[in-house]
């Protein structure tokens, strides 16, 4: 798998985001004002980010991907 990373656990229920990535990148999980919660690497495969928010409802996760560029997408916490 290439390009970018695919969320598997949407919504997430359990206080973990589980990623699936073809290789290793930077992440940073988000509120919707854009403040840097998280930050790490994903590894190659299926990562699992820890992520205990301070309440339930929408946020970010921000990937870096090839050159340099970056993608968004929205993940539910429940």
């Amino acid at each position: 798998m290439t390009g970018e990373p695919v969320i598997l656990s949407n919504p997430v229920t359990n206080g973990s985001v589980t990623v699936s990535n073809g290789k290793k990148q930077k992440y940073w999980l988000l509120d919707m004002q854009g403040r840097n919660l998280q930050t790490g690497y994903l590894n190659e495969g299926i990562t699992t980010i820890p992520f205990q928010p301070a309440g339930s409802g929408i946020y970010l996760i921000k990937f870096s991907v090839a050159d340099g560029n970056t993608c968004t997408k929205k993940i539910l916490v429940q």
